[in-house]
């Protein structure tokens, strides 16, 4: 990724699936993961970003068999 994208948190993303869940700014690192079958969601995430995280930073993974 660009310095400019990296300061966008591009690569702190969710992936779900075929899903990714990204901040806004990320068009071009979006685009690239289309190309191999990725669909891209943004989300505005200025107000995360102000404390140094994103997407990524905002989940909780649970391992645990029900």
């Amino acid at each position: 990724v660009h310095e400019n994208e990296a300061k966008q948190f591009a690569c702190n993303a969710v992936v779900i699936g075929k899903n990714v869940i990204m901040n806004e700014g990320s068009e071009r690192v979006a685009a690239l993961l289309e190309r191999y079958g990725f669909q891209t969601h943004f989300v505005q995430m200025s107000e995360f970003l102000k404390s140094g995280g994103s997407a990524k930073c905002l989940t909780l993974r649970l391992d645990y068999d029900f």
